[in-house]
């Protein structure tokens, strides 16, 4: 079996797990549209085999295009029932007290604002290359 046959056998799995869900978020009506969209009629050429999948080559774009953001809707559900809110603002907080604590304290002690803090550092050569470097990381991990 060539990558590529194996590459394209993992994507149709995919595609079959997405269209799954796409289906079951449709039945429950958390999924809609208006009137006269052509989604409908694309939605409507979709046929099952007889093993119970859906026949592929009735897929078109549109529908594999649906069937990613009903998986995204999926996950991002089930992420929102993992973790509560509170646990994520802890943890958001908690990133910041850990990585800005160190700026926040003398600048609550000494009566400045932020923008005093900012100005100072920038003055620094060596603070402002110490904090490019480790920037990408730290958005990152806030995304």
């Amino acid at each position: 079996m060539t990558s590529s046959n194996e590459d394209q056998q993992a994507y149709e799995s995919r595609l079959q797990l997405r269209l799954q869900i796409l289906k079951e978020l449709l039945e429950d009506g958390k999924i809609t549209f208006a009137p006269g969209l052509d989604i409908v009629q694309s939605l409507e050429a979709v046929r099952s085999l007889p093993d119970g999948t859906v026949d592929l080559s009735t897929v078109d774009g549109a529908v594999r295009s649906l069937a990613l953001g009903a998986q995204f809707i999926r996950e991002r559900d089930e992420l929102k029932q993992a973790f509560t809110l509170a646990e994520v603002q802890l943890a958001y907080f908690q990133f910041l007290e850990n990585n800005f604590g160190q700026f926040y304290a003398p600048m609550i002690a000494k009566g400045l604002r932020p923008g005093d803090v900012a100005s100072i550092l920038s003055n620094s050569q060596s603070t402002v290359d110490e904090l490019f470097k480790i920037l990408p990381d730290f958005i990152e991990h806030i995304e």
